[in-house]
């Protein structure tokens, strides 16, 4: 047992898989319809259960690859978030959603940081915890793809609002910003360099008994799976921090898509994997 602020946290309860309703309501509800433009977002409810496991009210939380901003959910339980992206889409977009979320939570918001910033460089102020999830679509080849987004927006009863900006998805697919110098469009050796570099830079900045939670998962190239989630372990543990729990999200429903591969024997991802690493003290 660890304790951390007055959150225990059990280091043996390793592969329990949990599983939550969709959360496509809450999130249209608390961020509204232009952040389902990102297909890669952190499922709200999961992101609830790790905000309760292992932070406290009064905690500040850095998620430094925000996207849409999800973790925005923690200031509404007296939390501070620190956002950080390298798109200013993103950016501009989250700065659009975070009145709403200071709405929501009403005097008990927590302060909510935005700016843009490389997380290769990253600058920001002092912080307890990180939540994220990293880019890994472009090193893997697919984690499913425009496709079955779409397909699974159409069988969730989204709002019509998204097929009417989208279309049907080949003039408007979700991608990284042109520069060949994002993380998120790199692949292989290059990809991994840059995340060696991004988590020693977490490290650096990382208070010793902080926690690092890294949402990701081991998505499939050219049918076979590509193991993601063991060469993030290798690499984060090669710096200063530790991993001390491993929990699952059942990705459910599965889309039709996803259901016919499975059907035909194909690899389809139902587990996304959260890892829980520990800052160590540096000897």
């Amino acid at each position: 047992m660890t304790l951390i602020r007055n959150t225990i946290v059990n280091s043996d309860a390793v592969n329990d898989v949990w599983s939550f309703p969709v959360d496509f309501g809450l999130r249209r509800r608390l961020f509204g319809v232009e952040v389902f433009a990102h297909p890669a977002k952190l499922h709200l409810g999961l992101l609830q259960r790790l905000i309760e496991m292992y932070t406290c009210a009064g905690d500040t939380l850095l998620d430094p690859m925000a996207g849409t901003g999800s973790l925005m959910l923690a200031a509404t339980q007296q939390r501070h978030v620190i956002l950080r992206d390298v798109q200013q889409e993103y950016v501009t977009l989250m700065n659009t959603v975070a009145p709403r979320i200071r709405r929501a939570a009403g005097l008990f918001a927590g302060r909510i940081d935005i700016d843009r910033c490389d997380a290769r460089a990253l600058t920001c102020p002092a912080f307890n915890h990180i939540i994220f999830s990293p880019p890994y679509g472009f090193e893997t080849g697919t984690s499913g793809g425009w496709e079955r987004r779409l397909e699974r927006l159409r069988e969730t009863n989204h709002d019509p609002r998204w097929y009417r900006k989208f279309g049907n998805g080949s003039s408007h697919k979700f991608h990284y910003e042109g520069s060949a110098a994002n993380t998120g469009n790199k692949s292989g050796r290059a990809y991994w360099n840059d995340m060696a570099a991004i988590y020693a830079r977490l490290a650096e900045l990382s208070p010793v008994g902080g926690r690092m939670i890294v949402v990701i998962e081991n998505p499939y190239r050219n049918n076979k799976v590509v193991d993601v989630v063991s060469q993030t372990i290798t690499v984060v543990e090669e710096i200063d921090f530790c991993l001390v729990a491993r929990h699952g999200r059942a990705v459910e429903p599965l889309s039709l898509w996803q259901r016919r591969r499975k059907e035909q024997g194909l690899p389809v991802v139902e587990v996304e994997d959260v890892l829980v690493f520990e800052k160590q003290v540096t000897p």
